[in-house]
């Protein structure tokens, strides 16, 4: 059950700085957010399910970040876009970071490849912080799992969970967050110089309550066979 009711507009960030090298020959010279599934690039599809109440789009670009702005300049449909550039690759907590400036109260992020239904969109617009999980039975690689309470509330994240057998939640890159989030410092993702969203908001959830709503839709987008995968189920 939603806790909020938005009505009046809001932005939406999207985080397509990533290299996309998981997708080998295929962004070379085209960047993973432009790559096409059935008959639309990945961004497309992500703004197409975007409801009204979102009437402004940032996109943080990376790697062949010009192509985006070319592409889609300064709107879509009804939507206004900007643009923020993130000059290094130190994580998608340090890609939001980049947008700071840009964002004024509440707001969702999502990934820039993956593509999400248009009614989990809805949903975790309508409830202010809140994150969008998928509900698995088992995984055969690293995945951050989450950590449920009873009330519905993130209670923490268990990190790079290896060959994981049992049922849990993976995060799906969608969140409704606020400004109160830059209050906080981005959190490293040990052992390496990037910052993680997902490690940020595990430590933010102590001090603020993150709900969790489970997602209906969900295309995760990380190599040439997912592309593949996608483009058969949304062709059919």
């Amino acid at each position: 059950m939603c806790l909020f009711s938005y009505d009046v507009s809001m932005q939406a960030v999207i985080l397509a700085a990533g290299r996309g090298t998981r997708m080998k020959n295929l962004t070379e010279t085209v960047p993973k957010p432009l790559l096409v599934v059935a008959g639309k690039n990945l961004l497309e599809h992500k703004l197409d399910n975007l409801p009204q109440s979102i009437d402004e789009v940032i996109i943080v670009i990376g790697i062949q970040g010009e192509k985006i702005q070319q592409y889609f300049k300064d709107h879509y449909r009804h939507f206004s876009i900007r643009y923020s550039k993130q000059n290094s690759q130190q994580g998608t907590a340090d890609a939001l970071w980049q947008a700071q400036s840009l964002l004024t109260d509440d707001f969702i992020v999502m990934a820039g490849d993956d593509i999400y239904g248009a009614s989990i969109l809805q949903n975790v617009i309508n409830t202010k912080w809140s994150m969008a999980v998928w509900s698995c039975d088992s995984w055969p690689q690293p995945y951050n799992n989450l950590v449920i309470n009873e009330s519905g509330y993130l209670e923490k994240i268990i990190f790079e969970v290896e060959n994981y057998q049992g049922a849990g939640y993976i995060d799906m890159c969608l969140y409704h967050l606020s400004s109160d989030i830059f209050n906080y410092s981005p959190i490293r993702i040990f052992g390496t110089k990037e910052f993680g969203l997902p490690h940020t908001i595990s430590e933010v959830t102590k001090k603020i309550p993150l709900k969790v709503i489970e997602g209906d839709f969900w295309l995760q987008i990380n190599t040439p066979e997912d592309l593949k995968k996608a483009d058969t189920i949304l062709s059919s």
